[in-house]
């Protein structure tokens, strides 16, 4: 049962008699935020100086929607709350893209954009509280100065205990006010939910009689670090251990892992979970393309852990709690079962490279082999991301970013930014499409002036693949998906980036070897990719299902 708690007292703020702006990036100073992304403009100029002058770090970037997309990636890899920062009206509005990705993913991100007072003679002057509430976006707006800070600090904890992205709006006029000797009102913080008795029961008489049972554990196994729960969950029931692509690497290196499950699943891990007569998925939502539109658990029973548990036999309660509450009781009822499947080995696919560029999967694989193990991955959308997800291994969860829940082309880059501030001593890899490097071309100046390394690697088949591959084979013309031929690493030599293109596969190693050696700066590799090879995950695609549903293929 859901309930709250208060977490301190109140408490003295640094700086209480510099002006609001100045007290509010000090407050957040205080509660653990290094970094700040953003774009300036007039109205949030005041928070971000003070922001820097307190010592904090500001990442500038080129797009409103790469502001908030760096702050996204950026809290998904570090495990806390990522900070962005915008002016009012076009400022904010630029934003809702990339927000509604983090609303999706209940990413734990404070926004604080300034603001007109409503109702004033302003050409950029909108509702703002409006604007986000229509997005699915928490809002907060304090009424004066006196509480402004309070109120701007009650939205960071907010958005740090319900993990989702929050709507601060400073009005201009109250920025520069000075307000003596504040004191901030204690944060309350939900207190995690637990299983119910009866709901545990159902779960539990269920994983008696299974024979073959499969964990899958999504992105709320990663947001409530239950990678040990359920470990030692699946090694009490010898099950093999699935993710949902959100939580990608969460089992890394441990013998009982099959690797994805869902769409981008092998054949050989599509066969394992086929086979379970229990599907024990924890944190996931099990959205159709987990499912595969619905077929893949079809003859299995389905426990559900989640906060929003749903099903026959839903257990609702965080995913660590809960888990480890099963776990205890499972013991009391029987020992250890050894696994009843063994893990799938990876086949590699037939080459089909031809003269117009690579086969993307075996590129994608020769990446794999020639990056170094500690890395970050962060995805853009497109045709391209299947080989990443299917191919690029990770050695944790944190070193992955699959912003993919609102599936918006030309996030990816600016997530990287975001995701190498959060670990500089990793090296963070973007995998974008050119359809998405187009839309975020930008971008590529904020990651240059970051500093941090960054690889770039551009899956070039001078077409948006997705439409290219969902649209032709059911005979519509193709030449609206298709983009002309661009010299984007010519583009990033210009920029102050280094770069490659690269057409064969034996050319990967040698254009990036020096530069892995000791990377420094952003390396662009733009990889020629032939558009002979589909991905099968386009036939689990439900918008794709559709298509063919309405042209009776």
């Amino acid at each position: 049962m859901e309930s709250e708690r208060a977490s301190g007292a109140g408490q003295r703020v640094p700086g209480a008699t510099h002006a609001i702006s100045y007290q509010v990036a000090a407050a957040l100073r205080e509660r653990g935020v290094t970094v700040t992304f953003g774009l300036v403009g007039h109205t949030n100029y005041l928070f971000v100086t003070s922001f820097i002058e307190l010592g904090g770090r500001f990442v500038a970037m080129r797009h409103e929607s790469g502001v908030v997309a760096a702050a996204d990636a950026y809290a998904r890899t570090s495990g806390g709350v990522g900070v962005a920062t915008v002016t009012q009206g076009p400022g904010l509005t630029n934003t809702a893209t990339a927000l509604v990705e983090a609303r999706k993913a209940s990413t734990p991100l404070l926004l604080v954009a300034g603001d007109t007072v409503f109702g004033t003679e302003d050409n950029q002057d909108i509702d703002q509280d409006a604007f986000a509430e229509s997005l699915g976006i928490r809002a907060i707006r304090p009424t004066s100065a006196e509480d402004a800070l309070a109120t701007s600090i009650a939205a960071f904890d907010m958005a740090l205990a319900v993990r989702c992205p929050v709507l601060l709006s400073l009005p201009q006029d109250i920025q520069a006010v000075r307000v003596a000797d504040p004191t901030i009102a204690p944060a309350v913080i939900p207190l995690l939910s637990e299983p119910r008795g009866n709901e545990l029961e159902a779960a539990i008489q269920v994983l008696l009689k299974s024979k073959r049972p499969v964990i899958v554990a999504g992105r709320g196994c990663v947001v409530a670090g239950a990678r040990r729960a359920v470990i030692e969950l699946a090694e009490q029931l010898g099950a093999p251990l699935a993710t949902t692509i959100q939580a990608h690497g969460l089992f890394s290196g441990h013998p009982l892992n099959i690797g994805l499950c869902g769409g981008f699943s092998v054949e050989s891990t599509w066969e394992i979970l086929s086979a379970a007569d229990t599907i024990v998925a924890i944190g996931a939502s099990l959205t159709t393309r987990t499912t595969r539109n619905g077929t893949l658990f079809a003859g299995a029973d389905v426990i559900h852990i989640d906060s929003a548990a749903h099903g026959d036999f839903g257990v609702s309660g965080d995913a660590n709690i809960s888990t480890r509450v099963l776990l205890e009781q499972l013991r009391v009822h029987r020992g250890r079962r050894s696994p009843w499947a063994e893990r799938p080995q990876l086949v590699v696919p037939e080459d089909a490279s031809d003269e117009t560029g690579m086969d993307p999967a075996i590129a994608t694989m020769t990446l794999d082999r020639v990056l170094p193990q500690d890395r970050i991955v962060v995805l853009d959308s497109g045709h391209h991301l299947g080989w990443p997800a299917r191919y690029l291994t990770v050695v944790n969860e944190r070193s992955w970013v699959f912003a993919q829940d609102f599936q918006s082309l030309g996030l990816g880059l600016a997530g990287a930014v975001g995701a190498g501030q959060a670990r500089p001593d990793s090296l963070a890899v973007s995998i974008v499409g050119d359809g998405g490097l187009r839309m975020s071309l930008s971008e590529l100046d904020s990651a240059i002036c970051a500093g941090t390394p960054l690889l770039v690697v551009v899956f070039d088949d001078s077409a948006y693949g997705a439409e290219l591959h969902q649209f032709g084979p059911v005979g519509e013309p193709i030449e609206p998906s298709l983009l002309s031929r661009l010299d984007f690493a010519g583009v990033a030599t210009a920029m102050g980036a280094q770069s490659a293109t690269v057409r064969r596969v034996g050319e990967i190693e040698p254009a990036l070897a020096d530069w892995l050696a000791a990377p420094s700066g952003v390396f662009l590799l733009q990889m020629y990719i032939t558009r002979s090879v589909r991905g099968d995950w386009m036939d689990n695609d439900v918008q794709h299902q559709s298509l063919q549903d309405a042209w009776q293929i």
